[in-house]
């Protein structure tokens, strides 16, 4: 799929062919083309505009105090050291409380979105999860799964909903996302099952960030 945003953009996916018209719409641009000499009409994206991904994203679960914020971010190192992770691996973000691993990998998954890379992602906060059928049934609908604050004192019935997702998400080939304040080792120690933990391995790159609490240094 060919995604431009602008007009330079598109001149520079096409810098090698005979342009012969450009028709501009909402959300995609018309490219009539030369090649070989036969006319063609090639369809190149836009990326979709923020408020509809943050609208979307309200639907699949995502916190609405993040999805506010998404277009108006600050480079911040976690958010950098998320946006280096390219491919397709997941995303495993370990780190203390309020250093912005929510945020950050929320942002990967809605430039995702907006690119046109993922079109059905899901938030999961497991602290919050009551109804596991429900969840159950979105994240199978899903191309994207977020588990939000994995920890080591999850019940059982949540942790064994997290094997769950996991083994979905790996027969699936789906992107897996999780924040956790644990460290691999203790992540580990919770998962408690090593099938899990290798799969989880071959999914997932691991990332640990250190921070302050950026919740406390806005008060």
């Amino acid at each position: 799929m060919k995604i431009a945003r602008n007009k330079e953009e598109l001149s520079a996916l096409y810098k090698d062919v005979a342009v012969l018209n450009v028709k501009e719409e909402e959300c995609f641009w018309w490219v009539e083309i030369l090649k070989n000499g036969v006319v063609y009409m090639d369809k190149v994206y836009k990326p979709i505009p923020w408020n509809y991904v943050a609208m979307f994203m309200a639907e699949r679960g995502f916190p609405p105090r993040i999805l506010k914020d998404l277009k108006h971010l600050r480079e911040t190192e976690i958010i950098q050291t998320v946006k280096s992770i390219n491919g397709h691996k997941g995303i495993i973000l370990s780190g203390p409380a309020g250093v912005g691993k929510t945020f950050a990998l929320s942002l990967k998954i809605a430039n995702k979105l907006r690119n046109y890379r993922v079109k059905n992602p899901v938030y999961i906060s497991l602290p919050d999860l009551q109804d596991f059928k429900s969840t159950k049934e979105l994240v199978a609908e899903s191309d994207v799964v977020f588990l939000d604050d994995v920890k080591g004192s999850l019940r059982e019935s949540l942790l064994d909903f997290v094997h769950t997702v996991i083994y979905h998400c790996y027969n699936h080939e789906k992107l897996l996302y999780i924040a956790t304040n644990l460290s691999w080792k203790d992540l580990i120690n919770v998962l408690q099952e090593q099938p899990i933990v290798s799969r989880l391995s071959e999914m997932c790159v691991y990332k640990r960030i250190e921070g302050k609490d950026l919740r406390l240094s806005r008060r």
